[in-house]
């Protein structure tokens, strides 16, 4: 790519930006939110066709008016945000863009088999008869590389691949990425996570403010040096917070259970305490409960027993809006594109959704839109939101500015108790620095915080008490000056303290 110049408006996305990766590669393109890495690629899977400079491959000029001229370049793109058909199967979703017909029908023997052929050669094992909705977020993004490469991708885009995986899946997708590059792939790795770029690249491309920093040899370089060129300084990551003083109960959870969204039990009879001056952390592999925990507190998903009080009041099954909001509480939800933003609103009415109702924004039955757009634009600035207008609509914004603008809403109103959930997902690491302080200042000013996070360097840094879950169910407590990373490890994978004695003993 060369010379790349992306206007949005009076809004320079790219300027003049120089990027080349090469075959058998995998090439990271790193930056902080709204540093134009995510733009610059949808200029290479022909999403956006309005920009200056020169497309080349094999030394070939090309200019693409639609995605589709670039597949039929070999060009495939796995976006951070899913496009599958939750009812369709996965056999269904890896073929939909060029179905195999039979008597004008889709031939949905022939797609089986299509999957399973791709999955062999892969090793990306999954059941081709499987729905979409019954798969974990690893497996379906397994079925969007399988879409790519169906479509005769060699050269591969990954949009913020592991911002929802597991730590399993993490490690299985960075196995895939190498198996791929091992093939005559090219891969071009958008991520945040500098410990990846490390682990998988081969080279590493800068972005700053849509500009190129610097371009380097992954052997070459270091997470520090890294971070700098994103930043343009050196990030602090290890927090400062008052001394451990918990005050009275903000939260109090009796005995609740639920069940997930396809019916089975989720979690299972959890009791748990939140205290006014302290976090709570919540550690845990994705998908052992923690999210339908966070879900049912704030009432969005009905208890199958049990009692939530809130600040003395009891709020079981009561309306999360009108209720658990009203009572002080807070709660950045880990879904940011499916439930903690309205995809057909703007960044402004995103952002007024919980206050427009309160007097700071509505005089009797009008909303004063002159105070609301002052909030509004006082906060993004505050927490840095990289944005257009505030009338653009929410999904012009990068998955990191997303979160920071959900983020700022939910500290708006200063709740006495913030559920954060993934707080840091997809975001960069200046931004992760600003959201750790605010997490933290918000503790100190004697509030309650229950952190939800599958990164155990977050659990550690933020948490004055970690809970751990495994299967539905609350296995072990450790107060911060006992924890440590393999403690916390051995409890995630369902191993007790008194279970490791045993078989040392034994």
């Amino acid at each position: 790519m060369h010379d790349i110049t992306v206007r949005f408006g009076q809004v320079v996305a790219n300027s003049a930006v120089e990027f080349h990766a090469g075959w058998s590669e995998i090439h990271g393109l790193v930056g902080e939110n709204g540093a134009g890495k995510t733009t610059l690629m949808r200029v290479l899977y022909g999403m956006y066709t309005e920009y200056d400079g020169e497309l080349c491959i094999n030394g070939e000029k090309h200019s693409f008016s639609s995605p589709k001229d670039a597949i039929a370049q070999g060009i495939g793109m796995v976006h951070q945000h899913f496009s599958l058909v939750p009812s369709m199967t996965v056999a269904e979703n890896v073929v939909i863009g060029k179905p195999p017909s039979k008597r004008g029908l889709i031939n949905l023997d022939e797609s089986i088999e299509i999957v399973k052929k791709l999955s062999k050669e892969y090793g990306l094992n999954i059941n081709p008869k499987d729905k979409i909705s019954d798969l974990t977020v690893g497996l379906q993004q397994r079925v969007e590389i399988l879409k790519a490469l169906y479509l005769g991708a060699e050269i591969l885009i990954m949009d913020e691949p592991t911002a929802v995986l597991t730590p399993q899946e993490i490690k299985q997708l960075m196995k895939t990425l190498i198996d791929l590059k091992n093939k005559g792939k090219c891969i071009i790795l958008i991520t945040h996570k500098l410990a990846e770029v490390k682990m998988v690249t081969d080279k590493i491309t800068v972005l700053r403010n849509g500009t190129i920093i610097g371009n380097v040899d992954t052997k070459d370089t270091d997470e520090k040096r890294i971070t700098n060129m994103m930043v343009g300084r050196e990030v602090v990551l290890d927090v400062e917070k008052e001394s451990y003083n918990p005050g009275k109960v903000v939260l109090d959870v009796h005995n609740i259970s639920c069940l997930d969204k396809i019916g089975l039990p989720a979690v299972k009879n959890i009791s748990l305490q939140v205290h006014e001056g302290e976090v709570v952390g919540i550690a845990g592999v994705q998908g052992n409960g923690q999210h339908e925990l966070a879900d049912a507190i704030s009432g969005l998903i009905p208890l199958l027993t049990g009692e939530i009080v809130l600040n003395g009041k009891k709020i079981t099954g009561k309306n999360p809006s009108l209720v658990c909001r009203k009572n002080g509480m807070g709660h950045i939800h880990d879904d940011r594109v499916g439930v903690a933003t309205a995809s057909d609103m703007s960044i402004r009415d995103n952002f007024l959704a919980t206050i427009y109702r309160t007097s700071k924004v509505k005089q009797g039955l009008i909303l004063k839109y002159s105070k609301a757009d002052d909030y509004v634009k006082k906060n993004i600035k505050k927490y840095k939101v990289k944005i257009g207008k505030i009338t653009d609509s929410i999904s012009s914004l990068s998955g990191g500015n997303m979160q920071k603008l959900i983020i700022a809403r939910e500290m708006f109103l200063k709740p006495s108790l913030l559920i954060a959930s993934q707080p840091t997902r997809g975001v960069d690491v200046g931004a992760q620095e600003f959201i750790y302080q605010q997490i933290i200042k918000h503790r100190d000013s004697k509030n309650a915080v229950l952190l939800i996070s599958n990164e155990l360097s977050e659990i550690l840094a933020l948490s004055d008490r970690i809970l751990i879950i495994y299967k539905g169910e609350i296995i072990g407590e450790l107060n911060r000056n006992e924890a440590n990373e393999e403690k916390i490890g051995l409890l995630m994978a369902g191993i007790k303290e008194d279970d490791c004695n045993k078989e040392a003993i034994q």
